[in-house]
């Protein structure tokens, strides 16, 4: 007895462990069925009999963008097309009847509203006793896309089967015929491909002028059979001259599946090579009232023959031309190829067609030229005819058009405007080489894809907003394009665009043209084209520092100065600008003026000759101290007007030690100060003061000051340091700039300006 006791322990220990081993595995095995769930492309749901959904797996989220969490609890009528309904009811009618619902085709409705072409799989299976619906949602979106191409293929293959003038057939090895076009039924007489069908080609039907067998053979040898010129019988008994093209078409275990050929009607030419040899009297007479040139040439490529429109386009005389070599006559760089076109008709199908220039009587003129060689009875090559026509216009245009089109993509590419266009399916379709100077990305990173596929713009749904509108007929401005470089920098376009049309005035595509103006954008704000702005300030260099960007910019740029030339030089190493220089001497080389009625008229011809001009008229005190105020005020009356008139940009540099109160605001009355230095009124905390002061020096020093470095410098932390930042930024006195994830600071031009009066006071 205790030793049965003790086995019965042993037993029931080891169940205990089996069923805790069990479970754990059973554990294991859900986490992992939950894994492999989750972590599926397809959509794995289930709902209950009445439509509400108790389950959603996570890649709803990435085909139809909604979270889970957004569909569980609600009726999946919510996420189904209403025309949808009924077909999802017959479905699920369907399953509560026991079947199985396998591949079932419909739609759901994505977030955005837009339609999803899914498969949906499933049955109805019991927990706990109660009925759900199963189901698998898998995305086809791109399958139907296929099936669409393939479609629409399939239906222009037809449609150039049906239409064309070439008779097309396939045939089975045994005869039978399985495929005919009309222009094949209609060649041979027949009312439809059904009454052509009945008949098979190894008994009846065609009798050709070669046995059945002889083409079989040769076509299970060679695989294919060209250019093989024979006679069929038609329907009502008659003959029919062809030229046939054959090949073999293999299944996929490959044997011979059947041929698949082309027949050309050859009856009209036939009748027409009979005619000629008939009749050569005819064959002048049809010849020599051609107004295209006709000729015949031996093998050896020497006149046999020349018709009367080519002796007149030759200026020569028939007896002067016969004898005479045929290239004799053709451009020495076109003789090659002439002649590679004129080997093709030594075989079938003897034609060839080719372009060249010769010597006329009027210079060299392009001729297009159609060859055929002369068959005898035994199909021996006996001679060429050749027809052609004088095409110089039309080359000349197609040259014309070609240089025209290799112009204008050459000015596209090197337009220093930023130029996209988009499709009508809201792809990109053009990017120019300044949009890929200007961001970093090249062309074939951008072509055929949409905005929101790429991290170049900034709000790229806004983008395909206005694109789909702009196709709507909605069509509104978007000036400014904000894009990301590939290193991560900001850059503002200025862009104008418009809808490009076909000759049917249907669009096509869009077209944005526009200007970098992310530096204009950063340099005091935006100066306005037309207006004349004050710069009061003893030091030169932040005027200058304007200046030199403003035409780095692209602006036309006009420097007024005291200073020497050999300075000017230094100053502008690089940059196109024109000096001037203030003075009563007449120096070797340097434009220099001295009264106010010159300056004026250089500026007044500098304005009106430039698109962007800017001028930088520094040192005006020379004027002051040569002139009267009253003097030097008219001058800056007239200035101000010629500025207004030409769209240019004045910045005017005064030295406030050198004048009074007085006419400091006279002039203050015509010429408005610089925005970056309308600094009236700002008042700072001696603490904000000393971090703007800090990030001037870190910038002279070229180095930057980020936010991390100034929190350190000040013993602050991060938020405070923000909080500040955030105070200098809403007065303009500095601008953020993003480098990746971190964040730099920079005093602006107010900024500066502000740190400069503080100084001086």
């Amino acid at each position: 007895m205790k030793d049965g006791n003790k086995n019965q322990k042993k037993e029931t220990s080891t169940s205990a462990n089996q069923i805790k081993k069990s479970g754990a595995n059973y554990k294991d095995l859900s986490e992992g069925f939950r894994l492999i769930i989750e972590n599926t492309a397809d959509i794995i749901l289930q709902a209950t009999l009445t439509g509400k959904i108790t389950y959603m797996s996570p890649s709803c989220e990435r085909i139809a963008d909604y979270k889970p969490e957004e569909m569980i609890g609600k009726s999946f009528t919510k996420f189904v097309p209403k025309k949808e309904l009924p077909r999802y009811f017959s479905k699920i009618k369907e399953m509560i009847s026991g079947k199985k619902i396998d591949n079932f085709e419909t739609y759901v409705v994505h977030k955005d509203g837009h339609l999803i072409s899914v498969e949906f799989s499933g049955q109805i299976v019991k927990i706990k006793n109660k009925s759900f619906v199963n189901g698998v949602l898998r995305d086809i979106t791109e399958r139907k896309n296929v099936e669409k191409e393939l479609q629409e293929s399939e239906s222009q293959l037809k449609k150039f089967v049906e239409k064309s003038p070439i008779g097309i057939y396939r045939t089975t090895p045994d005869g039978e015929i399985i495929m005919a076009n009309p222009a094949l039924v209609h060649m041979l007489g027949y009312s439809s491909f059904e009454e052509l069908s009945k008949w098979n080609l190894e008994s009846t039907l065609y009798h050709p002028a070669y046995p059945r067998k002889q083409f079989k053979k040769r076509i299970e040898k060679d695989k294919k059979i060209i250019g093989l010129e024979s006679t069929w019988t038609k329907k009502d008994g008659s003959t029919l001259f062809i030229r046939e093209n054959a090949s073999v078409i293999y299944d996929a275990d490959g044997g011979i599946c059947c041929y698949e050929g082309t027949v050309e009607n050859l009856t009209r030419q036939k009748e027409i090579e009979r005619s000629l040899r008939k009749s050569e009297e005819n064959y002048r007479t049809l010849v020599e009232n051609q107004t295209d040139i006709v000729f015949k040439i031996g093998r050896d490529m020497e006149f046999l023959y020349i018709n009367p429109s080519y002796c007149n386009l030759f200026g020569k005389k028939e007896k002067d031309l016969l004898g005479k070599k045929y290239l004799s006559f053709i451009h020495e760089d076109d003789r090659e190829k002439t002649q590679k076109a004129f080997d093709k008709t030594c075989k079938s199908p003897y034609t060839c067609y080719v372009e060249h220039r010769a010597m006329t009587k009027d210079g060299w003129r392009w001729i297009a030229l159609s060859n055929k060689s002369i068959l005898d009875s035994d199909n021996n090559i006996v001679g060429i005819i050749g027809i052609g026509r004088d095409i110089t216009k039309q080359k000349k245009a197609e040259i014309e058009l070609s240089q025209t089109k290799e112009f204008l993509q050459n000015v596209i590419d090197s337009a220093t405007e930023f130029i996209l266009t988009f499709d009508v399916n809201g792809k990109i379709s053009f990017w120019n080489k300044s949009a890929e100077r200007i961001t970093g990305f090249k062309a074939q990173q951008i072509i055929g894809r949409r905005p929101t596929m790429l991290e170049v713009f900034d709000k790229p749904k806004e983008l395909e907003g206005y694109l789909n509108e702009a196709f709507e007929g909605k069509m509104s401005t978007f000036d400014d394009l904000l894009l990301k470089t590939k290193g991560g920098r900001e850059k503002l376009i200025k862009t104008t665009n418009s809808i490009m049309r076909n000759e049917g005035k249907q669009p096509i595509g869009i077209l944005f043209i526009g200007k970098d103006i992310s530096r204009e954008s950063e340099i005091h704000g935006k100066l306005l084209p037309g207006t004349s702005y004050l710069i009061i300030n003893e030091n030169i260099e932040p005027a200058l520092d304007l200046f030199i960007d403003l035409t780095i910019s692209n602006y036309d740029g006009l420097f007024i100065t005291r200073d020497s030339l050999n300075k000017m030089q230094s100053i502008f190493p690089s940059i196109d600008v024109d000096v001037v220089e203030l003075s009563q001497e007449n120096i070797e080389g340097v434009d220099c003026v001295y009264d106010p009625d010159t300056l004026t008229a250089k500026i007044e011809e500098f304005s009106s000759k430039h698109f962007q001009p800017i001028i930088l008229f520094d040192r005006i005190d020379y004027l002051l101290s040569n002139f009267s105020f009253e003097k030097v005020i008219k001058v800056i009356y007239k200035l101000n007007d010629i500025i207004a008139l030409n769209s240019a940009i004045l910045l005017l540099r005064l030295n406030p030690t050198i004048i009074d109160e007085r006419q400091l605001a006279i002039i203050e009355e015509e010429i408005k100060r610089l925005p970056s230095q309308k600094i009236a009124n700002i008042k700072l905390e001696d603490e904000i003061y000393d971090i703007l002061a800090y990030i001037y020096e870190q910038d002279k020093r070229n180095m930057l000051a980020s936010f991390q470095k100034v929190s350190r410098e000040f013993s602050i932390s991060k938020a405070t340091t923000a909080k500040r930042a955030d105070s200098l930024k809403e007065k303009d006195l500095i601008f953020i700039k993003k480098r990746g994830k971190a964040k730099t600071m920079h005093v602006s031009e107010k900024g500066k300006a502000l740190l400069n009066k503080r100084k001086a006071a």
